[in-house]
């Protein structure tokens, strides 16, 4: 039987749990996200998303998941 990848399988946080720790504006200040218009929220999801996929997200279809413009995306 193969060895697992610790690092692949280690256990994460859920969405709300991060949005919760680490998702206010203060608590960002002095980061690339501090003057930015969409929400925090909005830039963690967007990042979540992105990550989460082998090949990524097309732009299309991050702008219909997340509800931005296609530019934004």
């Amino acid at each position: 039987m193969a060895k697992r990848n610790l690092v692949q399988f280690q256990k994460g946080m859920t969405f709300t749990i991060f949005l919760e720790d680490f998702g206010t504006e203060e608590k960002c200040a002095g980061t690339l996200f501090e003057h930015t218009k969409p929400p925090l929220a909005t830039w963690f999801q967007a990042n979540f998303l992105i990550t989460q996929g082998k090949k990524g997200i097309s732009a299309m279809d991050l702008m219909r998941k997340i509800g931005v413009s296609y530019n934004a995306a």
